[in-house]
């Protein structure tokens, strides 16, 4: 019996560093999120930081629709982080909904 929970703990262990070394890397994980046709660019880091938002200068023009363009380029880079994390996770077998947002 302890040698069945001494392998369970080992393999929890190994688990446990392979999510933390992912962990330390997501800052190196880039995507893009765009809007409008590429009008707004965002780009965000596996962390949920965005590193970077580009704007067309025709965007400027409205100030409501840029609200909205910037509002969404970034739901869409989120939404591609959140895949790419889920991507990760199922390569370390931790394909697990919603666990993604606690990595």
């Amino acid at each position: 019996m302890f040698d069945n929970l001494g392998s369970v703990i080992k393999m929890a262990k190994e688990m446990q560093g392979r999510v933390q070394e992912m962990q330390q890397n997501l800052h190196q994980v880039r995507v893009y999120g765009d809007a409008g046709a590429g009008m707004v660019r965002v780009e965000m880091n596996g962390k949920h930081e965005v590193a970077r938002v580009e704007i067309r200068e025709e965007a400027m023009e409205d100030r409501e629709m840029l609200e909205g363009l910037v509002t969404a380029a970034t739901n869409d880079a989120v939404r591609k982080i959140e895949e790419e994390i889920q991507s990760k996770m199922g390569e370390l077998g931790l394909n697990l909904p919603g666990l993604s947002g606690m990595v």
